[in-house]
């Protein structure tokens, strides 16, 4: 599993609430990275565009969306090996130049990596080295070592990326998802539901007396569960508000399908 890119930014930095609420969804959290992670990639196959900056504006983690990339792959490649899921076909071969061109930048991807990790095992030589002239000094007065590519400004986990990753297939499904229709969205929710029952949780029946932030929800294994403060509904909670006709017509059978049809995206609670 991969922890929430989210972090706290937005709710002190009204710039960087702005920048990310195109990309959230009233569908709940699933549906918010759903969007991240395609706007990611359209930004990594532009040349022109810095995906950290983009990231960093918008309070995201960057690197937990590579480990998302990382844990796609893995899943993509069980379901091929199971057959339940076609193998990719290869990407249309283009002219002479266009291939030469492709060899040459991962010829150069993996001469960066190369010399990014040859520039690490010098910088670990050199520390272990200042440790034995150092002697019996503390830790603290040692010097850490660099962090990783900041000594030759070479972003790493982005050169690993292109190695890694073929970018035309993920930019084209990521062009794919962007309208989802009312049956995929049915489908996604249902997947969802499914892998996260019963961990499921329903709002309080004197929420609507209470102020957004004294939101409160209970579920089967804790009562007064409240939202995560990155959780999408903390910015939008109105959207889990359960109609009164919808309330009072649970004790029926009609009514119940109402009830869970409005409740039904609460698993991102934090529970």
């Amino acid at each position: 599993s991969v922890q929430s890119p989210f972090t706290r930014s937005a709710q002190s930095s009204p710039e960087c609430a702005a920048a990310r609420r195109p990309l959230e969804s009233d569908q709940g959290d699933p549906f918010t990275l759903f969007n991240v992670f395609n706007a990611w990639v359209q930004v990594k196959s532009e040349r022109s565009r810095n995906s950290r900056k983009w990231c960093r504006r918008r309070g995201i983690e960057e690197h937990r969306l590579y480990e998302m990339a990382n844990l796609r792959r893995q899943f993509k490649e069980l379901l091929e090996d199971h057959g339940l899921l076609a193998g990719a076909q290869a990407a249309p071969v283009g002219d002479s130049y266009s291939r030469l061109q492709q060899r040459r930048e991962r010829r150069a991807l993996h001469q960066l990596k190369r010399q990014h990790e040859e520039g690490a095992g010098r910088r670990r030589k050199v520390l272990r080295l200042q440790e034995e002239q150092d002697g019996g000094s503390s830790d603290e007065d040692r010097a850490g070592p660099a962090p990783p590519g900041a000594s030759d400004g070479v972003d790493i986990q982005d050169v690993k990326f292109k190695l890694r990753h073929d970018l035309a297939q993920l930019q084209a499904a990521a062009s794919s998802a962007q309208d989802l229709s009312r049956e995929q969205l049915a489908l996604l929710k249902l997947v969802l539901g499914r892998g996260l029952y019963p961990q499921l949780a329903v709002p309080d029946a004197f929420n609507s007396s209470r102020k957004d932030s004294d939101q409160i929800f209970h579920t089967q294994a804790k009562q007064g569960a409240v939202l995560h403060p990155t959780c999408v509904f903390a910015g939008i909670p109105e959207v889990l508000h359960a109609q009164e006709l919808e309330a009072s017509n649970c004790d029926g059978s009609r009514g119940m399908a109402a009830c869970w049809e409005s409740h039904s995206d609460l698993a991102d609670l934090l529970v």
